[in-house]
């Protein structure tokens, strides 16, 4: 499990149950002690995590929010990608886009760009300025005009 899998794990556990003791949630990440707690520490002054210490109960829960006291309104980030993935995304995206360009298979991979653009940011202009200042160098790209030859 990676690092952000088990923040994930972390503040799921502790919604589910409502209050985690240390050595529960050590045993379900399978991790150390040091990197549990490296991994409450980040939560906390990082993500913003309202992560907190209840002695009563012996366990981590999410502290209620000051507005409303029976409520709790954190919620991590959507979705995290590594150097690859997003490496990957951006290069599937130049590829389906440098396939057919306005061609016949234009209508049919324009879904495929969409969900591409989707995944690449949340707003219109995140992926339209990712991907206008990050290009992938193909080695070569060979011209293929459209018709055949008899």
């Amino acid at each position: 499990m990676d690092r952000t899998e088990r923040f994930y794990t972390i503040e799921r556990l502790i919604r589910s149950r409502g209050c985690v003791s240390f050595a529960a949630l050590q045993e379900e990440l399978a991790v150390s002690r040091a990197t549990l707690n490296r991994d409450l520490l980040y939560l906390r002054s990082r993500m913003d995590a309202p992560i907190v210490f209840d002695r009563h109960d012996n366990g981590y829960r999410l502290a209620p929010d000051t507005r409303d006291a029976r409520q709790v309104h954190h919620q991590l980030p959507g979705v995290w990608f590594s150097e690859r993935e997003i490496h990957a995304l951006l290069t599937m995206h130049q590829l389906v886009q440098g396939l057919d360009d306005g061609g016949v298979l234009g209508r049919h991979l324009q879904p495929v760009l969409d969900k591409l653009r989707a995944m690449l940011g949340a707003s219109d202009a995140e992926p339209a300025e990712l991907v206008r200042r990050i290009k992938i160098m193909s080695p070569f790209k060979r011209p293929c005009r459209p018709g055949f030859s008899r």
